[in-house]
């Protein structure tokens, strides 16, 4: 879905890609709250690779919603693992 406290969260997502185990590696244009649709609840949520970022799964919705800090010019790309 994209950053949901924007106007138009989708296009706030810049890429996605697919990894290893069912994990995928978004890059986002800015922080904020990030919320994605997910069939399983994550394992883990990190800030590019390395550091641990707060999430809530609504297992009923089947909605993620990641805490991402503001990020430099680049964009922040975060990573979504499924397994330990």
């Amino acid at each position: 879905l994209g950053l949901a406290n924007l106007l138009a969260p989708a296009a706030t997502v810049l890429s996605a890609t697919a990894a290893a185990g069912g994990s995928f590696a978004v890059r986002l244009a800015g922080g904020g709250r990030f919320a994605a649709w997910c069939a399983d609840r994550p394992a883990r949520a990190t800030l590019a690779g390395k550091r641990p970022l707060s999430f809530e799964y609504d297992p009923k919705a089947r909605l993620l919603f990641v805490d991402v800090p503001d990020a430099p010019k680049g964009g922040s790309k975060i990573a979504i693992a499924f397994s330990s």
